[in-house]
């Protein structure tokens, strides 16, 4: 159901908080894709390590870019290589509650039965620190279906604190990530 994929670069002392969540997660069915940005560090020998394990408990595949262009680049690098019809971004210090893919299989359950599913191409959800607190902003009372030009684009701010998203592949493939600045 889900590709999880996480660009990197040098990275090799905090890439171990994904995966280690990973490992964790109840729900199995997906494919975790790690884009090295060119690091110079261990971070391949590391993914190598956890390739290698006797019985992994899902796909794990590594790609190395030969040189270093920035986290977007990486990002859609990597959207070729996403197979699942869900993807999931995680950042390479982030971390999952082993219940979190459960539940985004759960939702993205639900939205495929909704009759706007056509609709509807990312869940976005809110992220925790180390102390359980919420970093950031909560989301509009009317959380599941929100316009992303008014919730985004015409925000005229970044949105205050983390949140993880999960995309339709084929929109992630089609559209390519972009740096993109906010109006002041």
């Amino acid at each position: 159901m889900f590709s999880v994929i996480t660009p990197t670069y040098n990275r090799e002392h905090t890439l171990d908080r994904v995966y280690t969540s990973l490992k964790s997660q109840t729900y199995k069915n997906f494919h975790w894709i790690v884009v090295d940005d060119a690091s110079t560090d261990n971070t391949k020998d590391l993914v190598d390590t956890w390739i290698s394990e006797e019985k992994p408990d899902f796909k794990i595949t590594y790609h190395k870019l030969p040189e270093n262009k920035g986290k977007p680049y990486a990002l859609n690098y990597g959207f070729e290589y996403c197979t699942e019809p869900i993807t999931i971004i995680a950042d390479s210090d982030d971390s999952f509650e082993s219940n979190s893919l459960a539940d985004l299989k759960e939702i993205w359950d639900a939205v495929d039965k909704s009759k706007n599913r056509e609709k509807i191409a990312s869940v976005w959800t809110l992220a925790k620190d180390e102390n359980d607190q919420v970093v950031g902003e909560e989301f509009p009372k009317d959380f599941w279906q929100v316009n992303f030009e008014e919730r985004i684009l015409n925000l005229k701010r970044p949105t205050l604190g983390e949140k993880w998203h999960s995309w339709r592949t084929s929109v992630l493939r089609n559209t390519k990530c972009v740096t993109m600045k906010i109006p002041s």
